[in-house]
């Protein structure tokens, strides 16, 4: 906030106050005022950077770094006219919707009015050349063609889990759906350390794969091989990925700043302290952004005696006769 919104704000209220002072005279009462509110125009501008430095000292606390700023990218296209246009590098573009946005491109750029005349598929199993005489519905894996089809699936952080689990993976099929899971079909699981195969099977709509742990963060790819010709018209509507077994169990239990050990853990000890957390830590589970996660819970309920007060000795004294109390 400026100094000049507070002195709007403190010359609305003045007459409220002070009916007898005129902030346009130039009075002792206007000095002090403009002193004040240059003053609490600087509180109130670090007041508002306090939520932001808060955050900031929340992420050095825990090790974090903000990422360096680097430039958009994206991709051009351009329409020539009726010949060609040399585009050279650090031509400016702007999108009508953002004219703010500026791009420029990064290299030297020929547009050429020409269209595609043929499109041609080769072979190199069977030493042929194949031309395809339409431009539209292009099947590049029809039957004719033996070389095998090969479908990739990649994400950075799905298909990673530790080697205390396993995970499911679940895809369902448009069409086709027996192919992706019958003998001739090869399922890996594939990082840095290369590809393991690992076995697939029928399961509701779908296919469940049970993906063997290990590999841990290496692991950000998955890829099914099926022979030529088999798969021309399967299509993939989704790939879930599910926790293998029941549950996936926590790397870590704390109670405050005590690590928990053991089947049975009190999550605020055996005494409970107001404001004592409980923290649970899975990475398997937790280090999965946008995934579902369920957490359940195994609870018993135990008596603890109050340690460290003497037991008071309760003495009854008779005020009446017992037949006067029938």
């Amino acid at each position: 906030m400026s100094k000049e919104t507070v002195l709007t704000g403190l010359n609305a209220r003045a007459p409220g106050y002070v009916p007898e002072w005129r902030p346009s005279s130039p009075d002792a009462g206007t000095a002090l005022a403009h002193i004040w509110a240059e003053l609490f125009s600087g509180t109130l501008e670090r007041f508002e950077r306090l939520p932001g430095n808060c955050r900031r000292a929340l992420l050095d606390m825990m090790g974090s770094e903000a990422k360096p700023a680097l430039p958009a990218r994206g991709v051009l296209a351009f329409q020539a006219g009726g010949e060609r246009v040399r585009v050279p590098a650090g031509t400016g573009t702007a999108s009508p919707g953002n004219p703010d946005a500026v791009l420029e491109t990064e290299r030297d750029l020929d547009v050429s009015p020409a269209l595609i005349d043929a499109v041609f598929y080769a072979s190199p199993s069977r030493g042929a050349v194949t031309r395809y005489p339409g431009r539209e519905n292009i099947a590049l894996f029809g039957a004719e063609a033996p070389e095998p089809h090969i479908w990739t699936f990649r994400h950075p952080y799905a298909f990673r889990v530790s080697e205390r689990s396993s995970l499911r993976l679940r895809v369902e099929p448009e069409s086709a759906g027996a192919l992706l899971c019958d003998h001739t079909a090869v399922w890996e699981a594939g990082g840095e350390d290369g590809w393991e195969v690992f076995p697939a099977r029928p399961g509701g709509r779908g296919i469940l794969l049970n993906l063997p742990p290990g590999q841990g963060a290496e692991r950000q790819t998955l890829r099914v091989t099926l022979p030529g010709g088999a798969a021309s018209n399967a299509a993939i509507s989704s790939v879930t990925a599910l926790p293998g077994g029941n549950a996936l169990f926590p790397d870590a239990v704390y109670a405050g700043d005590t690590q928990l050990s053991g089947d049975r853990a009190y999550p605020f000890d055996k005494r409970f302290i107001p404001g004592l957390c409980f923290y649970v830590a899975c990475g398997d589970a937790f280090d999965k952004p946008g995934a579902d996660i369920e957490l359940s819970f195994h609870l018993s309920f135990e008596d603890f005696p109050i340690e460290g007060y003497p037991e008071v000795q309760i003495r009854l004294k008779k005020l009446m006769k017992a037949a006067e109390l029938e």
